[in-house]
């Protein structure tokens, strides 16, 4: 199952200073 991609992007969003 690819469904857990979603979850990679709000983590970059959350940490921008990266």
């Amino acid at each position: 199952e690819v469904a857990p991609p979603v979850r990679f992007i709000p983590d970059a969003i959350q940490d921008p200073q990266i």
